[in-house]
């Protein structure tokens, strides 16, 4: 390869580097959010979020791994024995969802954290 071809290559690799995104995480890229949690519901603030980001491998026609997360029985049972929120913290000992996916973003997070809290009522 002549100095010719590799000058025009090497200066897109450098325009690539310095252009490409550096941040990680939301907070980086967007800036500092605020998350409203307080009066979180079920079917207004968890259920769009369950459907979005869930729905794809367990839903009742999707049945993954067995878990089923259509409608508040099934999601119920599954926060009873903390595997709703082991999987989608990422934390020790669960399946990371959604899998193979990013994280929920955190005020998504925080909002079933908090419903939990609250007892996990069917509102």
């Amino acid at each position: 390869m002549s100095m010719k071809n590799i000058i025009p290559l090497i200066s897109c690799v450098l325009i690539t580097f310095f252009c490409s995104c550096t941040s990680d995480n939301e907070e980086d890229l967007f800036g500092t959010t605020t998350c409203d949690t307080s009066n979180t519901s079920y079917a207004q603030d968890l259920v769009p979020i369950i459907e979005r980001s869930c729905f794809n491998c367990h839903d009742s026609d999707n049945n993954n791994g067995n878990v089923t997360l259509e409608g508040y029985t099934n999601v119920k049972r599954f926060v009873d024995n903390n595997r709703l929120i082991g999987a989608i913290k990422h934390l020790p000992g669960f399946a990371p969802m959604p899998q193979g996916k990013a994280m929920l973003v955190e005020c998504e997070i925080e909002k079933f954290e908090e419903w939990i809290q609250n007892g996990a009522p069917n509102n």
